[in-house]
C-alpha cells in the first residue's frame, strides 16, 4: 500500500474517508497476518523517525549536569524559563529590571536601521 497506490486511488475519485478506511483495513490485515510494526510502516511508506537529534540534545544536558559536580538548577531554570512570565515576575520582585530577552534591541545592531548615525 505504498503512497503511490493511494495516489492512484485518489486520482480514481475515491474520497479521503474511503482512502483512510482502505489504509486502515490494509494495516490491520497486515498486523493480523503477523507482520511487525517496522514491516507495516515500510509497506505503508512511513519513514522511520530519526531520534538521534533528540538523544544528542538530552545527552548534552546530562553531560553538562554530570560535569558540574553539584547541580545548579538556577542555570537550567534561566535557560528554560528565562524568557517567560515567571522571569518577569521574579525580576520585578527582586528589583533587578527586565530580563535581557524583554529589553528592546539596539536598532543599529539589529540590521533593521538603514540610516542610523
Amino acid at each position: 500500500m505504498a503512497n503511490n497506490q493511494l495516489d492512484i486511488l485518489a486520482q480514481a475519485g475515491f474520497s479521503t474517508n474511503e482512502l483512510q478506511g482502505y489504509a486502515s483495513t490494509q494495516i490491520n490485515d497486515l498486523a493480523n497476518a503477523g507482520f511487525d510494526t517496522t514491516e507495516i510502516q515500510q509497506y505503508a511508506g512511513v519513514k522511520p523517525l530519526d531520534l538521534n537529534p533528540i538523544k544528542s540534545y538530552w545527552n548534552n544536558i546530562v553531560t553538562e549536569i554530570k560535569g558540574e559536580g553539584e547541580f545548579d538548577y538556577k542555570k537550567y531554570i534561566d535557560r528554560g524559563v528565562g524568557q517567560s512570565l515567571y522571569s518577569v515576575v521574579k525580576a520585578y520582585n527582586e528589583g533587578t529590571g527586565l530580563p535581557e530577552a524583554f529589553t528592546p534591541i539596539d536598532k543599529k545592531d539589529s540590521g533593521g536601521c538603514v540610516n542610523c548615525s
